[in-house]
C-alpha cells in the first residue's frame, strides 16, 4: 500500500498536518479508503422529514464511503477493492 496517513499534530499555539506511513490494519481490522463523507444531518431529517443531499465534495461528514485498500489479519468476507 503506497497510501499516506496525514495526521494533525497540534501543540499549544502550534499545528501542521504530517505524513506518516500508514500503518498495517491490526487483527480483526481493514482499512477503507474514503471517497465521500456526506455531512451527517439526521436530526434535521427527524425533525423536518426532510432529507438534504449535498453533491459537492466539500461537505464533509462522519458517514463515509470508499474502497477496502487493506485487510488485517483474521478479517474474512472481505476483499481488496471492495466498496
Amino acid at each position: 500500500m503506497t497510501e499516506k496517513n496525514r495526521v494533525l499534530r497540534i501543540e499549544k499555539q502550534w499545528a501542521e498536518v504530517v505524513e506518516l506511513p500508514m500503518p498495517r490494519p491490526a487483527a480483526g481490522f481493514l482499512v477503507v479508503k474514503q471517497a465521500y463523507a456526506p455531512n451527517c444531518i439526521e436530526h434535521r431529517a427527524y425533525q423536518t422529514g426532510f432529507y438534504e443531499w449535498h453533491e459537492s465534495p466539500l461537505h464533509l461528514g462522519h458517514e463515509g464511503v470508499g474502497t477496502i485498500s487493506d485487510i488485517g489479519p483474521g478479517v474474512s468476507g472481505y476483499s481488496e477493492g471492495d466498496r
